[in-house]
């Protein structure tokens, strides 16, 4: 079993933020019409088991245990008239990689899910695998919590949880 690489979360920037970054990390970008009303939308969330090639488990049994079970996928239906405001009565754990060059908009990829996880349910998990597919197949990852989260709210780029051109070619 490969276990966890500890990781540090890059230190807090030595001088405050400036104005312009504070604006920056206020703004809230706009969403498809159907999720944009988060707190008013009605939701159907369908839970199904992840179907899961029986090789892949061999090869990711940290990542996939409980096989097929135990991994399922969460699907998010607006259903207004017999659904219910979006939220899971569990908390969910998601994890995220960034792969291939660089982006613009790789951080508020990342905030997307993050505050999306948090809205289904408050003491939801996002895990961001650290340069890349790389961190899949080393064990690096990190959680992502609110105060690394409001370092790079709005600001761009990929240095969050950096990427990586790493693929996922061989069974080693």
């Amino acid at each position: 079993m490969v276990q966890p690489v500890p990781v540090e979360a890059p230190a807090a920037p030595a001088k405050p933020f400036s104005t312009l970054q504070k604006m920056r990390h206020q703004f809230v970008p706009g969403a498809p019409a159907c999720i944009a009303d988060v707190q008013n939308t009605k939701v159907s969330l369908v839970r199904s088991a992840l179907p899961i090639k029986e090789e892949l488990q061999a090869l990711f049994p940290t990542l996939l245990a409980g096989g097929a079970e135990g991994m399922q996928q969460l699907e998010i239906k607006v259903d207004q008239e017999n659904g219910r405001i979006l939220r899971s009565d569990t908390p969910v754990r998601i994890g995220c990689v960034l792969s291939g060059g660089q982006a613009a908009g790789g951080h508020n990829v990342i905030m997307g899910l993050y505050d999306m996880a948090k809205q289904l349910h408050p003491e939801s998990r996002l895990f961001g695998f650290l340069a890349g597919p790389h961190g899949i197949f080393s064990n690096n990852y990190m959680e992502i919590d609110s105060d690394y989260m409001g370092l790079y709210r709005n600001t761009g780029g990929f240095d969050m949880i950096r990427s990586g051109r790493h693929k996922i070619e061989t069974p080693e």
